[in-house]
């Protein structure tokens, strides 16, 4: 198991692109920006969060690993590269705008839409607005270069490892 793994994590590492700049933060309101008529709340929850063919880790996994300081990988809704909260995120996920599930329960994977790199937030004047379809400002390079650390250091030990395996099987693993 540990050899599949580290394949899977080879594959991530090579599909990472270039780098952007972190920035974004939490708010607690948010303009949104007329899109026209046909943009709707059920329009916009779609882009942020329906499934459309990506698949980058197990979920179970991305709910495994930790950071480099012992916090769950998803304690700040990926914020920390720049990736917006979601508030129509399926209950319970913790996942950015842009971050998807898709597969049957127990056995999701977790895919990025293309609203994870085009949904951004402005501030000006002390108002946050948000754009739809706008460029994000994200650091995918490091989300992917953390995600793969995060796994990497559960395979450096068996007891790291069988941490890792009980968070993902459950304790009778």
């Amino acid at each position: 198991m540990k050899t599949r793994i580290a394949r899977i994590l080879a594959s991530v590492a090579m599909a990472a692109g270039a780098a952007s700049p972190t920035a974004g933060t939490a708010q607690s309101s948010v303009a949104y920006l007329s899109q026209g008529p046909n943009w709707t709340n059920a329009t916009r929850t779609a882009f942020y969060s329906q499934d459309q063919g990506s698949q980058m880790i197990p979920y179970a996994w991305l709910n495994a690993i930790k950071t480099p300081d012992g916090k769950p990988f998803l304690f700040d809704q990926l914020q920390r590269y720049g990736y917006l909260p979601n508030a129509f995120a399926p209950s319970g996920t913790n996942l950015p705008i842009g971050f998807t599930l898709a597969g049957p329960a127990g056995n999701q994977m977790a895919g990025m839409t293309c609203a994870a790199c085009h949904t951004r937030n402005i501030v000006a004047n002390n108002v946050t607005y948000r754009v739809d379809g706008g460029p994000a400002i994200v650091d995918f390079q490091a989300l992917l270069v953390d995600m793969v650390g995060g796994v990497g250091k559960a395979l450096a030990s068996d007891a790291a490892f069988g941490d890792f395996a009980t968070a993902v099987l459950g304790a009778g693993a």
